[in-house]
């Protein structure tokens, strides 16, 4: 089973490079990072690209116009229709979720 961090961002990448650096301690297998792009040629894509890159990830999609949950729901669908046993968790960049190891005594 693989752990995967989803993170949708948008017109700020500030707090990227810390939930990257979260995550990457976390035994988070994989990064799927969605940008939402206000309009074509949105700066917010290269510089998240740059940020990822920094991290060893890439961009997984990109969507432009509209609101930012739909490009959440297309993610959603996406994931949705791979039928894995894969964990996913969908963050944004602002959230730093943190999980307790079993072998400490925490139950979950």
């Amino acid at each position: 089973m693989n752990v995967h961090l989803v993170s949708v961002v948008g017109s700020d990448v500030t707090m990227l490079p810390h939930m990257l650096a979260h995550y990457r301690n976390s035994g988070i297998t994989s990064v799927m990072l969605n940008v939402h792009l206000r309009y074509p040629g949105d700066p917010v894509l290269e510089e998240a690209r740059q940020v990822a890159r920094r991290f060893g990830c890439d961009i997984a999609a990109t969507m432009t116009g509209g609101v930012w949950t739909d490009m959440q729901n297309a993610v959603h669908a996406r994931i949705s229709a791979l039928g894995t046993d894969d964990w996913y968790i969908f963050a944004d960049q602002d959230e730093f979720h943190c999980f307790p190891a079993h072998d400490k005594g925490v139950r979950g």
